[in-house]
């Protein structure tokens, strides 16, 4: 009855190939490393080209020994710069040098998933789960209130409430 929970948001399945420069790299370092991921960039537009292969010959990042592949994200996964080339793209689609505080990427989207709704079926047994803790919480709660009305309760401690002067826990200064 409450499908808005359970949203699937979109994701997009990505491989990139990188090419370290920084923000504090010499400007001359900054332009050699743009020229270098604009030539992988049509080197991997070419007919026929191995976006995996490139990315394991040119890649900088860790994920270049594994062609590049970093699985599938959702949004507010990745660095907004990436996310928003990435998820503007098409799959097969090979980006512009896109600049990050990483360096120049060159992305491939190889796949997406739209956003959507999980299946009742994939979160039926969460819910009962849910729904069977909420239960046992509320009856343990109503066993509790029935024993105290037959108790004789005696209250020895009572903890002082912490000072506004910034105490911490049992009147102790906070630091």
């Amino acid at each position: 009855r409450n499908p808005q929970n359970f949203p699937r948001p979109e994701e997009v399945t990505a491989s990139h190939i990188l090419i370290n420069s920084a923000e504090s790299d010499p400007q001359e370092e900054k332009d050699e490393a743009l020229k270098k991921a604009r030539e992988i960039a049509e080197e991997a537009r070419k007919e026929g080209a191995d976006f995996a292969e490139l990315a394991q010959k040119y890649s900088e990042g860790p994920s270049g020994p594994s062609g590049g592949d970093l699985g599938s994200f959702s949004k507010g996964r990745m660095v907004k710069p990436f996310e928003d080339a990435a998820f503007s793209m098409e799959v097969g689609e090979v980006s512009d040098p896109v600049m990050t505080q990483f360096g120049y990427h060159i992305i491939k989207v190889t796949g997406r998933q739209e956003g959507s709704t999980v299946p009742f079926k994939d979160v039926r047994e969460k819910l009962a789960q849910d729904l069977t803790n909420r239960m046992v919480n509320e009856l343990i709660g109503r066993r509790v209130e029935e024993l105290k009305k037959d108790a004789d309760i005696e209250v020895y401690f009572k903890p002082e409430p912490a000072a506004e002067t910034g105490s911490g826990p049992m009147g102790v200064p906070a630091e």
